[in-house]
């Protein structure tokens, strides 16, 4: 017992210090091992590339840029905010994840069930990312939910604002106001996101976290802060060569609409528009340099991967369009995208294509999270290690799509009477009429054509109560709808019509009683007093009297002229009038007549108190001249107006808002005769909201176009100065049907642009030749070239995925195979375009034609009831406008060009040598022009 006791307390210590040794050996692994990065991603709205909009983010560029890589040819696959950050977020095309607009399936209930549940931050968030979002979202987002994904969500409601706007937090709806320090967007969304950073180190260091800030700069109302409203006061990076060029009779249908050149005041909005951007990325700027600060501050600027880009590009007078996005040109297209981080080297530049459907698969790549194979884009990294060794060889094409899909591209898909057909033969018992309660609709099938329709039930109709402005006993004045009074009016023609029936009725009835009592002596009481031979003579008389006043001839008066005295008026005045028996020429037939008067006073009024009581043997009586539904309908509606015994005493103290609470009221089957057609209640036409295009009618601008999108330039164009203190002023600069489909290619020996628009049009831009996309040489291709690069546009517009036959990945080189049935075939169908032909491209040259064909289209596009309408803010039809579209190509070279001989017949040929000689001359005096717009303004 002795000896373990002397040996415990050594056994002890070298039990801690195997403990101790242990634990020194796990922690050394675990330093050994990797943690894994944090992602930031820093994301704009509307920021163009080309602009030089990046030539004044001084702080982005020493945070970000020069200690990383920058993507010299990164693009957006759909020039448009929800469509491109759809596919952002998803990793695919916008065919794919069917985001074709910004109101068509953006943030709607497909949307939350299919795609939003397979984004980034939810692979992320699975494989233990902490992650947060804040700013901007899509555009339809209502804040009435949190995507799946995001552990700490900060989403703005709708589209981008600066002030006066609604943000979800975290499922809580939070009005923010117009205060700058606390409720600036751009401010607000980098100070949240710095918090949540700095709170997810502090609770899990070892934990990454994903971080995405979606800022709402430069996007309108383009709102600065005000450090910076006094900046960029003369700016002019956004004239670019193809600013102001024109006309273009060479471009699809919306270009060539600006065919005059912009005047002053579009030349001042233009240079006040680019100042005001660029303001509001100043904050962006700021926001950028505060963060990389709190990476350094907490360490972990060198485990962090930032990204900086935008969703699509913009444009501010480029072909004369005063501002937008949503063109296929490379201005709307391209977008600043950088990326630093471990492992990416400093001012490094790749010449590499990039899509906005890369950064998906790339970010999985970063988090060491395998890219699922639906997703349309491509990891990325392996680009910055070594180009040489990217298997497959790297994309040298891709897709640029925008604008929701008429008809013709759903070939597969049975048309609305198809349907309807099928849904009224298999449902019999859901659609058949008489309806059931709660039956919203029934078929009918006109026997005729052989259709079917679907008409709504009736409810039954709701007794109206007189309600008297405060209490029962006051007056009450209730509103008619102008139907209603329509119905009383025809309602009032009926009751005046019966009223004479009943009364025609009453005479005849009166007539049998007179002539009974005329012939049985008059009076009861006097009746026995007179002689058979004075009473036939009595009413001998009275005969003959009655034929002079109703104008009617005797036996020995055939030769005059009967009086055109109305027999209805004379037989009333005869009947009803005391005046009548003044004629009588003795006092006692004076007074038999008022006796006779008398009584049929009180026989009629007898009469219409018994039709009033029981109206319905009236209507037995005359039911051949009177319609019975009409009738039924004027006794519900054609009642007296309330009326209460005080006055009303006008109060006028705002009232207050009333609720509406809808009650379901069951639909019960309509009350029709046996074989009557079931009349349907008659559906109110929805008007159509109050557009741009429309505000547009009373400003004095040539500028508005029929069939476009427009926005109105006035002194409410902006509350932050500086504000607008021009000329009103209408621009038209998009149309809510441009949808087209192009291919962009750019490899060592081709930088080209392919476009087929939903008219037919083509368009062919060579940027080795002309690398501002100015000339369309689509007809100077040969016809082999087109048909080849046809076919690659055509299997992108349906590729799915990274794998298989349908795969997006395109081989470099695109796949060289024709088009087949160049001249037109079955097979050769391209969402409803034949691919083209030679005389398709004759057609092109001739411009004959196009306009037709893209009304019909978009006539195509608006009566498709399947699809969610989308205001297109149209005006009315203008025929001079409309004669305006079909001018011709070469009524617009006239004056450039000798003569008619002189200009070529391509469209290509002409069109460079009227860039050569005119257009180069118009670029010559631009800065004239500028200057003096810049001293109007400062004036």
């Amino acid at each position: 017992m002795k000896v373990y006791g002397r040996t415990g307390p050594l056994v002890f210590v070298l039990t801690v210090v195997a403990i101790q040794f242990l634990a020194h050996v796990a922690e050394s692994k675990q330093r050994a091992k990797p943690r894994r990065p944090n992602i930031v991603v820093l994301m704009t709205d509307d920021q163009d590339v080309m602009l030089g909009t990046m030539d004044f983010m001084e702080k982005t560029k020493e945070g970000v840029i020069n200690h990383g890589t920058t993507f010299k040819n990164a693009f957006t696959t759909s020039p448009i905010c929800c469509p491109s950050r759809s596919s952002f977020l998803t990793g695919l095309y916008a065919h794919n994840h069917n985001v074709l607009t910004n109101t068509v399936l953006c943030g709607s209930q497909q949307w939350r069930e299919t795609h939003e549940k397979r984004t980034f931050a939810k692979y992320l968030n699975d494989s233990g990312y902490e992650t947060g979002y804040f700013g901007k979202y899509l555009n339809e987002y209502k804040g009435d939910y949190i995507p799946e994904g995001w552990n700490n969500w900060q989403g703005l409601v709708k589209n981008s604002r600066y002030y006066n706007y609604t943000l979800c937090n975290n499922g809580v709806r939070e009005h923010h106001d117009d205060n700058y320090a606390e409720d600036y967007l751009t401010d607000l969304v980098l100070n949240r996101s710095i918090s949540f950073f700095r709170e997810a180190k502090r609770q899990d260091r070892e934990r990454p976290v994903l971080s995405m800030l979606s800022f709402p700069a430069p996007h309108g109302p383009e709102a600065g802060a005000p450090p910076y409203q006094d900046m960029f006061a003369n700016v002019t990076t956004h004239i670019t060569p193809s600013y102001n060029y024109g006309p273009n009779p060479d471009k699809h249908w919306i270009m060539r609409q600006n065919k005059n050149e912009m005047d002053s005041t579009q030349h001042i909005f233009s240079q006040l528009l680019q100042q005001k951007r660029l303001q509001t990325l100043m904050s962006v700027d700021a926001g950028v340099e505060k963060l990389i600060d709190m990476l350094r501050e907490i360490g972990e600027l060198d485990n962090t991967y930032v990204l900086y880009t935008s969703d699509h590009g913009f444009h501010i007078g480029q072909f004369r369009l005063a501002k937008g996005k949503s063109m296929p040109y490379d201005f709307d297209t391209r977008v600043p995208f950088y990326l630093r981080g471990p492992g990416i080297p400093a001012e490094n530049t790749l010449n590499e294509i990039v899509l906005n459907v890369d950064v998906a698969p790339t970010i999985l790549a970063l988090a060491g999270v395998e890219a699922p194979s639906h997703m349309d884009g491509r990891n990325f990294l392996p680009l910055i290690k070594n180009r040489k060794a990217v298997s497959p060889p790297w994309r040298d094409r891709f897709l640029i799509q925008r604008g929701k899909i008429p008809k013709k591209c759903k070939p597969t898909e049975p048309s609305k009477h198809a349907k309807l057909r099928q849904m009224c033969l298999t449902k019999r018992n859901e659609y058949g009429y008489p309806c059931k309660a709660k039956q919203a609709n029934y078929c009918v099938h006109n026997n005729v054509t052989g259709e079917f329709r679907m008409k709504k039930c009736r409810s039954p109709p709701k007794k109206k109560k007189c309600k008297c402005a405060g209490g029962a006993d006051r007056n009450s004045t209730t509103k008619i709808s102008k139907k209603e009074k329509a119905l009383r009016l025809k309602c009032h023609k009926k009751f005046i019509n019966f009223q004479t029936l009943a009364t025609e009725y009453a005479l005849s009835e009166v007539g049998t009683y007179i002539s009974r009592a005329l012939l049985s002596g008059g009076s009861p009481k006097r009746r026995g007093h007179q002689s058979t031979r004075h009473r036939r003579s009595e009413l001998r008389k009275l005969r003959q009297k009655n034929r002079k006043r109703r104008g009617t001839k005797s036996k020995g008066q055939k030769g005059k002229q009967r009086t055109q005295i109305p027999f209805r008026a004379l037989r009333y005045r005869e009947l009803f009038s005391f005046d009548s028996c003044k004629q009588e020429e003795s006092k006692e037939q004076r007074k038999q007549c008022t006796y006779f008067v008398k009584i049929l006073r009180g026989y009629i009024k007898k009469l219409h108190f018994n039709v009033r009581k029981d109206i319905n043997s009236a209507m037995n009586r005359i039911r051949k001249r009177i319609d019975k539904d009409i009738f039924k309908r004027c006794l519900e509606i054609f009642r007296p107006p309330c009326t209460c015994s005080q006055q009303v005493t006008t109060d006028h103290t705002p009232a207050k808002p009333k609720t509406k609470t809808t009650v379901e009221t069951p639909s019960v089957a309509e009350d029709h005769t046996a074989g009557d057609t079931p009349v349907p209640r008659k559906v109110k036409r929805r008007k159509r909201p109050k557009g741009a295009s429309r505000n547009c009618n009373n400003v004095n601008s040539t500028n508005t176009i029929t069939g476009m999108t427009c926005f109105r330039l006035d002194e409410n164009k902006w509350v932050t100065p500086p504000t607008w203190g021009g000329p009103e002023r209408c621009y038209c600069t998009n149309s809510n049907n441009n949808t087209y489909w192009c291919m962009r290619v750019i490899n060592e020996t081709a930088d080209q642009l392919y476009c087929v628009f939903v008219t037919n049009f083509v368009e062919f831009y060579d940027m080795k030749i002309d690398p501002n996309q100015l000339i369309n040489t689509y007809s100077e291709q040969p016809l082999d070239k087109i048909s080849v690069i046809h076919n690659d546009l055509k299997r992108l517009s349906k590729c799915s995925g990274s794998e298989g036959n349908s795969s997006c990945h395109v081989p470099r080189g695109g796949f060289n195979t024709p088009s087949i049935n160049v001249e037109g075939g079955d097979n050769n169908d391209f969402c409803g375009q034949k691919s083209p032909s030679s005389a398709a491209m004759l057609d092109q040259i001739g411009m004959e034609n196009v306009e037709e064909d893209e009304e019909d289209i978009e006539d195509d596009i608006r009566d498709d009831p399947e699809e969610e309408w989308v205001p297109e803010l149209r005006e009315e039809d203008d025929d001079d406008d409309q004669e305006d579209w079909d001018d011709s190509t070469e009524e617009l070279l006239d004056t450039d060009h000798d003569g008619p001989e002189a200009i070529p017949e391509m469209i290509g040929d002409r069109w460079r040598g009227y860039f050569k000689n005119s257009h180069s001359e118009e670029q010559s005096d631009l800065p004239d022009q500028q200057s003096s717009s810049e001293t109007t303004q400062s004036e």
